[in-house]
């Protein structure tokens, strides 16, 4: 049968419920199953091996809470069953890899992950137990006192304690259940036991469930008082069942590998021990817990009288009342007003503090008021728990009255600890002004440690000789930055890997090849210069990367990842973007040597080189290596930024000295966009809202003004809560979203205030950015997943406004839904957040803005201009261009040409060209021919290429009126136009173009226009005259030199 030799097997007593049908569950990979009340296995099924394969699947409940604990875990060395929170793998609560063991798990639903990593072979699996919870179940308890060290419960005799199902489910007030073989406390739930030996000798002791629970100790030296315990024995042992001292132990420390048997401690009766019972997982059914065993080993016994540990009155000028601290508990049924007497005044109870028939503390009474001076209380009559009578002669002095000073405010900081439970952290409060102290925690002392799950004042009584004197100290919880690297990664050697960090004002990265033991590293170093949100490195080793990232209330988180240096993951270097038009290089690595690149499978570029393209859209490219030590493929989108139609003109096209030229373009002109949405006179957010904690807009906590869009329990609240009328969890996901179109590639930008003073992990607000076709439901968190983006968050942890700006950049050209998540989802029994907790967003603003820098410049050089249009002064052909570069470095670009407009030393009246049947007949007219040499005749295909026809001789040089010419051309170019033109060969050398060109049209046929465009491209009126390109219907296009 399956489940034999297990690494770790758990004995359920199973507890069934007449209302939910039993159910057995085989997991199977990316599953989603309603569990209420039955088993569950791996893919292997109850009795066969599992397969060494990677399952995600998913637990939930039907209706309400589930409580779920595994009963047998055995999987392959090297693999890690991991268990998260809900239906997505964000927050880790439970993780078994063969060192941590796990522990139950209360909560609507529940993911289970089986990750082989490198391991190898099968194994027999694991399987588990899913139970529905009542609701009086889930009801948080009061803490007691008697699960924090000062509370302890003072033990008797050997005789055996018992307690009861459920009775102790928190650790108290006070941060002391730790021990040195602890990895956790799992679901909590403590009590303290304190006692003497009658002897000298051994100690024994046995705890024994009543149910299938696993109980874990640490048995504490505390004759020196709380504050300065000695740890003695400690077990953690995984197993369920009995444990604690006795003669078959062979260890004073046990972690959860070990037994359930501590070897006996030696005790002495000059000291008192305490004994912390820690509940860890299971159905915490109770237990029994009984003394001396075993013949040889030493009774308990509790013979020591209580004393009055102190006594002090607030107003000492005339004091009416004193508070008396008894060293244990004093047994309620002894106590009486008559057991106090100071002479010459009446003594009356006015607060006896009782809780369950047992006190430590009281508050007297006294009558007249008492002026300052010293007196004597007799107190008597009055027992301890174990029947231990208290007579004191207690002095009394009112003489000198203290300042107590409590300190500083302070700043505890919290995360979310390994197995899902919130850890908060401990900070040390001391006081002064006095000679003695108390805490409102019953700490004593001037320095304690406090470890707070919500922000707290605490109270420090200052105390000289008998009177006292009180100050207040402010702890704010602070969540610390939960700070994620992501899964471990393999590259390829050299090869470059970027690590990306948030939610800090500093950072700090840290680097180690030490990876110590059970896969902690150690020997971190910092790396000089590296404190930004990113770092990027090349090693060529394995290596582990930590960063240390602390907000602004000095808390501080840190995750660490693993590059493991292998065949493994590579990347492709690339811009962010490319303009339209314009080139872009992808390369690899320089180690990598072959390699191909292909677009949608399609074969592009040449081979182990880098890759050219210009792509007209954005688009996706592919390399695929065979390079030795690093296969695979990669992929990078290069998106497109498009642009836009540029057009130049020039008025008049001519270069006349003295005569300046208008230059005008169609160049975009810049816009500004800004929508702000303060929500004093309306909100445009969409609300999708659950039962509870919902979203809501009008007068609340705000930023500005006195409105904004809040979390709350009705209209005009904001504030939210996390426990019901009965004490239950409750857990809400809940949206505000808004539609936004971007149109610029530049900077567009979101911009809100917020605030929420939950702790993170259990009530934050976080931002996304999702496509416009989907539309968040309200109970399921929005996953990265179908083109969603977590922007910004979780934001938690503050209840003063905080301004965040989001870059929209990766949207520019698309509509983008803007959601705001609120999702509150605390522990079953620790909500983790307070409430009466506002959470809101106000102020947003949706920047988009377009710039442009304007240039022109004229070729020959000389002339250059900032404007969309200009004016120039051109004395010889000169060519414009102009150029409009957007904000993101794209540019548009358009050329025009102003031509030279010297005249001729000949008067050129007339230059036309005439089409015959084998001749292209050419015809001019001059005057005033002066210092004329010859005419050039000169032919071109198109008007930009000229060959030689022909030389004619001028009439001569005179004052005639007027020559004419003629010269037949019978070598033109047959089916196509011709293109003449006149230079004037003047005596001292010199050449004069002729400002007149003729177009002859030799075409066989003619064609279709159906477009026309200039040599950039751009599109051109019917009008326009000089080089263009025509376009013709069947498809062909020619570029012509038009005139009139």
């Amino acid at each position: 049968m399956k489940r034999n030799n297990l690494l770790l097997l758990f004995f359920i007593t199973v507890v069934y419920f007449s209302s939910v049908s039993q159910q057995d569950i085989t997991l199977h990979h990316q599953q989603i199953v309603q569990l209420g009340s039955g088993r569950f296995f791996d893919q292997g099924g109850e009795n066969g091996e599992m397969p060494n394969e990677y399952l995600r699947a998913t637990i939930k409940a039907p209706t309400g809470y589930i409580h779920a604990f595994f009963t047998a875990i055995d999987i392959p060395s090297g693999s890690e069953l991991r268990i998260y929170k809900g239906q997505d793998t964000i927050q880790l609560i439970g993780l078994y890899n063969g060192t941590y063991k796990p522990m139950d798990f209360f909560g609507k639903s529940f993911t289970i992950v089986y990750d082989p990593k490198s391991s190898v072979g099968t194994a027999p699996g694991f399987s588990g137990l899913v139970q529905p919870i009542p609701v009086q179940d889930v009801m948080e308890k009061a803490t007691l006192p008697e699960s924090d060290c000062i509370g302890a419960i003072p033990l008797c005799s050997n005789l055996t304690v018992n307690t009861s199902a459920n009775q102790y489910e928190n650790t108290g007030n006070v941060n002391d259940d730790n021990g040195s073989c602890y990895s956790g406390t799992g679901n909590g739930g403590s009590v303290w036991y304190s006692f003497s030996p009658q002897t000298n000798g051994n100690l024994d002791f046995m705890i024994n469930p009543t149910g299938s629970t696993d109980y874990d100790f640490v048995l504490w030296d505390i004759t020196a008082g709380c504050a300065n315990k000695t740890q003695l024995s400690c077990n953690y042992s995984a197993t369920q069942g009995a444990t604690g001292l006795n003669s078959s132990g062979s260890s004073n420390s046990q972690d959860a590998s070990g037994t359930t048997n501590n070897s006996l401690v030696a005790v002495q009766t000059t000291k008192v021990y305490a004994l912390c019972i820690n509940y860890y997982g299971g159905t915490n059914a109770g237990f029994t817990l009984g003394f001396h065993n075993i013949a040889s080993t030493v009774n308990i016994v509790d013979n020591t009288p209580p004393t009055i540990s102190s006594a002090y009155s607030s107003n000492c000028a005339a004091s009416t009342s004193f508070t008396v601290n008894f060293s244990e508990y004093i047994d309620c049924n002894t106590l009486q007003a008559s057991d106090f007497a100071i002479p010459g005044y009446t003594v009356t109870i006015i607060t006896t503090n009782c809780v369950n028939g047992k006190t430590n503390s009281v508050v007297l009474g006294v009558s007249p008021s008492m002026p300052p001076g010293n007196y004597s209380m007799t107190v008597n009559d009055m027992n301890d728990l174990c029947g231990n009578p208290l007579n004191q002669v207690y002095p009394i002095n009112t003489l000198v009255t203290p300042t107590a000073n409590a300190g500083p405010d302070r700043v505890a900081c919290s995360t979310i600890g390994f197995f899902g439970i919130p850890s908060y952290g401990s900070v040390t409060l001391t006081g002064s002004g006095g000679t003695s102290y108390i805490w409102s925690t019953g700490q004593t002392g001037a320095s304690v440690s406090v470890s707070p799950s919500s922000s707290t004042t605490y109270t420090l009584t200052a105390i000289s000789g008998n009177c006292s004197s009180t100050d207040q100290v402010n702890v704010t919880v602070s969540a610390s930055p939960v700070v994620n690297l992501g899964p471990d990664q393999t590259i390829c050697s050299g090869f470059p890997v970027t690590l990306n960090a948030s939610g800090g004002g500093t950072y700090q990265w840290q680097s180690t090849t030490n990876g110590g033991f059970f896969g902690t590293p150690t020997g971190w170093a910092n790396i000089g210069g590296a404190t930004g949100s990113s770092y990027t490195a090349s090693p060529t080793g394995t290596i582990y990367y930590q960063v240390n990232v602390t907000n602004a209330q000095g808390c501080t988180g840190k995750d660490f990842i693993k590059i493991t240096i292998g065949s493994g993951t590579f990347g492709i270097t690339a811009p962010p973007f490319v303009c339209q038009g314009s080139s872009v290089t992808l390369t690899l690595p320089g180690s990598m040597t072959a390699y191909t690149w292909n677009q949608a499978g399609t074969p592009v570029g040449t081979a182990n080189t880098p890759l050219t393209v210009s792509p007209s859209a954005t688009t996706t490219y592919t390399a695929v290596s065979t390079t030795v030590g690093c296969t695979g493929s990669a992929s990078v989108t290069v998106p497109v930024h498009p642009l836009g139609t540029l057009t130049t003109n020039v008025s008049p096209a001519s270069a006349c000295p003295g005569v300046p030229v208008n230059l005008t373009s169609t160049a975009p002109a810049e816009t500004y966009i800004t929508q702000t949405e303060n929500f004093e006179s309306a909100n445009s957010f969409t609300f999708v809202n659950g039962t509870v904690n919902r979203w809501y807009y009008g007068t609340g906590a705000a930023a500005n003004g006195t409105k904004s869009i809040y979390v709350g329990t009705a209209t005009g609240n904001n504030n939210y809560v996390t426990t019901n009328f009965l004490g239950l969890a409750q857990s809400s996901i809940n949206f505000a979203y808004k539609n936004y179109t971007i149109t610029s590639y530049c900077s567009p930008t979101l911009s809100f205030n917020w605030r929420c003073n939950g702790l993170g992990g259990t009530s934050e607000l976080t931002i996304w950015a999702v496509p416009t076709t989907i539309t968040p439901t309200a109970g399921t968190a929005i996953t990265a997943t179908g083109g969603n983006v977590l922007l910004g968050g979780p934001y938690s942890g503050s209840n003063a406004f905080s301004n965040v700006v989001l870059s929209l950049a990766n949207y520019a050209g698309q509509s983008v839904r803007i959601v705001f998540q609120w999702r509150s989802e605390p522990s079953l029994f620790s909500p983790g957040s307070p409430n009466n907790s506002a959470a809101c967003i106000d102020d947003v603003v949706f920047t988009d803005n377009t710039t442009y820098s304007y240039a022109w410049v004229s070729s020959p050089a000389g002339f250059t201009a900032s404007t969309v249009n200009a004016t120039a002064n051109p004395t010889a052909a000169t060519n414009y261009t102009m150029t409009a570069t957007r904000c993101d470095g794209c540019p548009m670009a358009s050329s025009i040409a102003v031509i030279d407009c010297n005249p001729l030393p000949v008067g050129l009246l007339e230059f036309k060209g005439e089409k015959k049947e084998r001749e292209n007949k050419l015809i001019w007219i001059t005057e005033n021919e002066v210092d004329l040499d010859y005419f050039i005749l000169e032919r071109s295909p198109d008007g930009i290429n000229w060959e030689f026809v022909t030389n004619v001789d001028p009439s001569g040089n005179s004052n005639e009126l007027t020559h004419d010419y003629s010269v037949s051309d019978y070598s033109f170019t047959r089916d196509k136009i011709n293109y003449y033109r006149l230079i004037q060969k003047e005596n001292d050398g010199k050449r004069v173009v002729a400002d007149k060109m003729v177009s002859i049209d030799n075409r066989i046929q003619s064609k279709v226009i159906i477009g026309r465009t200039n040599l950039l491209g751009q599109t051109i009126s019917d009008n326009q005259k000089g080089l263009v390109i025509l376009i013709y219907e069947d498809g062909t296009s020619e570029k012509v030199f038009l005139q009139d």
